[in-house]
């Protein structure tokens, strides 16, 4: 039983549990072992756990109170709220930490309702814990956590004495070639993408598929989880912001380095007939091996037409998942998604009894640090690589690249994207300036000043003014935004839409289908999906879907 608690975590799993994850990996790196105390990671199996519990928080100087937005609301399956319940373990951990006059922090995640909504609720139904409302609270907002988090630490230094590593102690990340051998030795890229066929080493806007896996650079350790995680539980969870790269990681990091282990089935939701209906027509009974199930959160946000179909395809859809688990315990099922989405998604799990360990939940941070360095520098480090598309980087550029990565103001999912594209365009701008075909493409600083876009905003503005340069007619009459803005939905999320529905639409447009052509094929704006059969289309990358209602409005 650990007695060099500092920091106990309170926390309600279904409400903040990517604020608890984040967390837990800043303190790992640094807050000396055994500092910080997390329930269920912490306390180990055969264990009393009140016992346990009673312990750590004698220890700790301090409880951070993890309040989200579903927080008070979270009910039991009886339909009770928890926090009514006496013996309600977050009820319980706050009110012996309070008794024992421990240093509270409520750390306000995802909302702004604790001083209105939350504080009047505890004062009425709650009088023991009403105390909250007088105390310092800590806002968190995803995106932000990266610069929130250090303020926090010092907070905790200079009120509770909680001191951080030194710098020179603290644990060293594994260098990002480490990791990358470490993922290449345990699951290696199989034989069929190893070598790319892609005729530029830079993805662009669109996400990375599995023929881009040789490719694939900056998440190496999620890749390496994600794959773990896959080999050694039957359901696992994939969760991050929309457009953090989730699918990329699903297409290019997990699938060609477990093809050929197990059979795997992907799948992204089809509107027309819901995840419930593509689920029913699976093989009967479904083979053995990997079925991943992504972009679930459109069950939500984006509904089949008619009344009710929502709530039909999401308990169909769940009910289904169940099944699965019961008849086909051999089979692992992943679901991808967005983060905003986690709480429904557990709930809904829990409801029918399906119940999940830490290690079945990826939640997929924004790139940033040794990733962000490895999303630069992977490609051009690799000498089989530099050499297939004969190119090299200066220092100077992966510096500056860095840099404004890092200082950006910009979501922080907006990082991957925009990266990528900024590549893609230094690699045209050096292909088209090269004065010999044999000689080496070199990606420059100098160029970058000149290239440079430092957020999504004013790419999708220079790809519209490229458009004008073609099509002035169509943008200027408000075609294009219109025809764009079909392909988002109200939760400000990418849709897919069928081709021939698309065309149908705007049959009687004058030089339409040229115009459609283009926006698919020379935009960036537009990707084409789905297959031979049923062709679909949506926009380049989910970041778009705000950015374009905005201007459509």
């Amino acid at each position: 039983m650990s007695k060099t608690t500092q920091v106990f975590i309170n926390y309600r799993h279904i409400d903040c549990k990517p604020l608890a994850d984040y967390l837990v990996r800043e303190f790992q790196a640094k807050l000396s072992p055994g500092a910080w105390f997390l329930d269920t990671d912490t306390i180990g199996y055969g264990k009393e756990i009140g016992a346990e519990i009673h312990a750590h928080l004698e220890a700790a100087a301090v409880l951070l109170v993890l309040i989200g937005p579903n927080w008070h609301e979270v009910k039991d399956q009886d339909g009770d709220r928890r926090l009514l319940h006496p013996q309600d373990w977050v009820r319980r951990e706050i009110e012996l930490a309070h008794e024992k006059n421990k240093l509270i922090l409520p750390l306000l995640y995802q909302h702004e309702r604790f001083t209105a909504d939350i504080c009047p609720w505890l004062h009425k139904k709650v009088p023991s814990l009403a105390f909250l409302s007088e105390l310092k609270a800590f806002p968190l907002q995803e995106g932000q956590l990266e610069t929130q988090v250090p303020k926090l630490l010092e907070y905790l230094r200079q009120e509770a004495g909680i001191t951080p590593l030194e710098t020179e102690a603290a644990p060293q990340a594994p260098s990002t070639n480490g990791l990358r051998e470490d993922l290449d030795r345990d699951f290696p890229i199989a034989p069929a993408y190893r070598i790319p066929t892609a005729p530029v080493p830079f993805k662009g806007l669109p996400y990375f598929e599995k023929e881009d896996a040789a490719l694939f650079y900056g998440r190496s350790q999620e890749t390496f989880q994600l794959c773990r995680a896959v080999r050694n539980f039957p359901l696992v969870l994939l969760y991050g912001q929309s457009g953090v790269g989730k699918s990329s990681l699903l297409n290019a990091g997990l699938i060609p380095r477990l093809e050929g282990q197990h059979p795997i089935q992907y799948f992204r939701r089809d509107k027309e007939q819901g995840y419930d209906q593509q689920l029913s027509k699976l093989d009967s009974p479904p083979r053995p091996g990997l079925l991943i199930l992504d972009q679930v959160e459109e069950i939500f946000t984006d509904p089949r037409p008619g009344p009710g179909a929502r709530q039909t395809e999401v308990q169909n859809f769940f009910d289904q998942l169940a099944a699965l688990r019961q008849g086909q315990p051999q089979l692992t099922v992943l679901l991808g998604f967005r983060s905003e989405y986690f709480a429904k998604v557990r709930s809904l799990l829990e409801e029918r009894h399906i119940l999940l360990v830490p290690d079945q939940e990826l939640y997929l941070r924004p790139l940033g640090g040794e990733g962000l360095r490895e999303a630069i520098l992977g490609v051009a480090q690799q000498e089989a690589l530099a050499n297939k598309y004969r190119f090299k980087m200066e220092e100077a550029l992966t510096d500056a690249l860095f840099h404004d990565l890092q200082q950006s103001e910009q979501p922080e999912a907006h990082t991957t994207p925009l990266l990528q594209y900024q590549l893609h365009r230094l690699w045209e701008h050096a292909a088209r300036h090269r004065a010999d075909d044999a000689e080496r493409l070199c990606l420059r600083a100098e160029d970058y000043r000149h290239l440079r876009k430092t957020n999504l905003g004013e790419l999708l503005d220079e790809r519209l003014a490229q458009l004008a340069q073609h099509w002035p007619a169509a943008l200027e009459s408000g075609l294009v935004l219109e025809l764009l803005y079909a392909y988002t939905t109200e939760q400000q999320t990418a849709t897919a839409l069928p081709d021939q529905a698309v065309r149908q639409q705007y049959a009687q447009v004058p030089e339409f289908e040229a115009l459609f052509h283009y926006l698919q094929n020379h935009s960036a704006l537009l990707i084409r999906s789905g297959t031979a059969q049923q062709p679909r289309t949506r926009l380049a990358h989910d970041t778009f879907s705000p950015l374009i209602r905005e201007r459509h409005q």
